[in-house]
């Protein structure tokens, strides 16, 4: 068994760190574009039961601190 999947207990909210990274070179996330993931982000979090904690998009990575609900209990 892979040691995350100790971690998820079924039926109850869990918190996690989400991070991605842009492999270009340099900053290819401009304001307009960080404006539109955030319009993304707010779409997405309302159909899979997330709730989000809080955020940093910055230039080339970004990060999300989301609750995961269970879908009874949202």
């Amino acid at each position: 068994m892979p040691r995350y999947a100790r971690m998820i207990v079924k039926g109850e909210k869990a918190v996690y760190h989400a991070m991605s990274r842009i492999a270009l070179d340099g900053y290819p996330f401009d304001d307009f574009d960080k404006d539109e993931f955030v319009e993304i982000i707010k779409k997405i979090s309302k159909l899979y039961f997330v709730e989000v904690l809080g955020f940093c998009i910055m230039g080339n990575h970004f990060h999300l601190l989301t609750i995961v609900h269970p879908e009874n209990n949202y």
